[in-house]
C-alpha cells in the first residue's frame, strides 16, 4: 500500500511511504532517508487501522 507523504501540513508531498501488504511491519519511504521518525508514527497508525479494521484507509492523518 503506498501513501503520499509530508511532513508539514503546509508542504504538499515530500514522499511515497510505502508498506508491504504481506507483511505491513515492512515499511519505508522513497527518497534519501529510508525511515524518517515522522513516516514511522504513520505507518505505526497505518497498520493498526488495518488490524482492527481489516482494510486498508484510503487516507490517514497523524498529529504530533
Amino acid at each position: 500500500m503506498s501513501y503520499e507523504y509530508a511532513v508539514d501540513q503546509d508542504v504538499i508531498w515530500a514522499g511515497v511511504l510505502t508498506i508491504d501488504r504481506a507483511d505491513p511491519t515492512l515499511w519505508w519511504v522513497d527518497g534519501p532517508e529510508r525511515q524518517p521518525p515522522a513516516a514511522a508514527a504513520i505507518a505505526f497508525k497505518v497498520r493498526r487501522r488495518f488490524e482492527s479494521a481489516g482494510e486498508w484507509p484510503e487516507r490517514l492523518s497523524f498529529q504530533a
